[in-house]
């Protein structure tokens, strides 16, 4: 009974604020049967707008551990980079040292090579010393020239067609005189007869 007088107050009260006259049976059960379906209505909207920010939270929840993840993936990305870019200079300085200690290789392994090689030519310069003989093809030179001339010393710059032509001789005289196949062959020093033409 307290019960629901505590409760015809209370609508009473909430039909005065809202400028309902308490009296009126017809209209009274109309305004209750609108407020009862407002307050329905409130209630569904409260509940679509509870499940919807539970939805909104979970996907947040799931965006949160998106996030995590993706931010655990670049620090170990990031890790490797280090540890790669590491690796990379290490190799980098790696084949700096073996480049060079390779050179270093090769130029040795030519300095004892270029020793060896000027010892076997010396040693062989050595062994023919006093055993090379000219042979000298008789039949290139002639017996026909002057036998009467001059015995000249070849000096710096001397060619056979100059002391020829400076003497009153010819290149084909000198030659067949001193044995001489090529006239090139000249040495600073060399004593050679100038047959002189009459």
């Amino acid at each position: 009974m307290i019960k629901a007088l505590h409760s015809f107050f209370k609508i009473s009260g909430l039909f005065l604020v809202l400028g309902v006259p308490l009296w009126g049976a017809e209209s009274l059960n109309t305004t209750l049967a609108d407020i009862t379906e407002e307050v329905s209505l409130l209630r569904q909207e409260v509940g679509q707008l509870r499940l919807g920010l539970e939805v909104t939270s979970r996907e947040h929840a799931r965006l949160q551990e998106q996030l995590k993840e993706l931010e655990r993936t670049q620090r170990h990305l990031a890790e490797k980079e280090k540890g790669t870019q590491g690796t990379l200079s290490n190799f980098e300085d790696e084949w700096i040292r073996y480049k060079k200690e390779v050179l270093v290789q090769v130029a040795q392994q030519m300095e004892k090579l270029s020793q060896k090689t000027q010892e076997a030519l010396d040693s062989f310069a050595k062994s023919l010393t006093g055993k090379v003989t000219v042979a000298i093809d008789e039949n290139l030179f002639s017996e026909d020239y002057p036998k009467q001339g001059i015995v000249y010393t070849v000096k710096q710059g001397d060619t056979l067609s100059g002391i020829a032509l400076k003497n009153n001789s010819t290149t084909k005289y000198i030659q067949d005189a001193n044995k001489i196949e090529n006239p090139k062959h000249l040495r600073v020093g060399q004593s050679i007869f100038i047959p002189q033409k009459s």
